[in-house]
């Protein structure tokens, strides 16, 4: 069932006659289909539960009239959660090809210094006491792994990309409402169609790319992800904007 109406409780429907997202097994069958292995079954899991939700927030953009600001609330949502399903997916493709980070010294101790005045200022000095031990895994953030990514050449897709992820990725740190200093860092300001659009983009270019994943880009569970013509226009116009650095 493809309509909105379908998940109205005063319908009183069963189950099978709403409409659902995709079942989790069809994600996986794309995410284990080359270089992912099923021992992240957990992330592999959590990637799957929020391609289901973003499947239904395209649901709602796509069926609903919606307020303005509810509608641009709906793309930060589907912004924010898929920058975090890439960096998972990077995370388990790094992973893979044992490129993680790795840290041959362990903190034992943080030292607190005494305030010293130098010329007309004053300075503390702190120490940080380490102990060389066995390489140890380091956990990476999502710019380290996206330069890992770039340099490893990982992505067969255009290497533009990985600038429009840079552009994206601290977007999630937008959950905290505070951090809109000005009027004009607020959500109405933050996220428009333009940007739901790329970001569309990039997540279905990535599970479509052959290095990672041997994904038919028809899929149905991935068509919601795929622009139309039209959306590929203004998508295409909206890239300029952003070389263009109007945005």
């Amino acid at each position: 069932m493809n309509d909105f109406g379908t998940l109205l409780k005063s319908k009183n429907l069963k189950y099978e006659e709403k409409w659902c997202p995709s079942t989790v097994d069809k994600f996986e069958k794309i995410l284990l289909s080359n270089i992912l292995s099923s021992k992240n079954s957990g992330v592999i899991s959590n990637i799957c539960y929020n391609m289901q939700y973003l499947q239904y927030i395209c649901f709602q953009i796509e069926q609903l009239n919606l307020h303005n600001i509810i509608l641009l609330l709906l793309y930060k949502n589907f912004i924010i959660i898929s920058m975090s399903i890439i960096e998972a997916i990077f995370y388990l493709v790094l992973q893979e090809k044992k490129l993680e980070n790795y840290e041959e010294r362990e903190l034992i101790k943080k030292i607190k210094g005494n305030k010293t005045k130098i010329g007309d200022k004053y300075y503390i000095f702190d120490i940080d006491l380490y102990c060389l031990s066995e390489p140890q895994k380091v956990q990476m953030t999502f710019d380290t792994m996206i330069k890992k990514m770039k340099s490893n050449n990982i992505l067969s897709s255009n290497p533009k990309i990985y600038k429009y992820l840079n552009k994206y990725r601290d977007s999630r740190n937008n959950v905290h409402l505070q951090n809109a200093i000005t009027k004009h860092k607020s959500d109405f300001w933050q996220y428009q169609k333009g940007d739901y659009y790329v970001v569309k983009y990039m997540l279905y270019k990535i599970l479509t790319d052959v290095n990672l994943f041997m994904a038919d880009k028809n899929a149905e569970c991935i068509k919601f992800l795929k622009l139309t013509k039209e959306e590929q226009i203004y998508t295409a116009n909206y890239f300029k904007m952003i070389e263009k650095n109007e945005l």
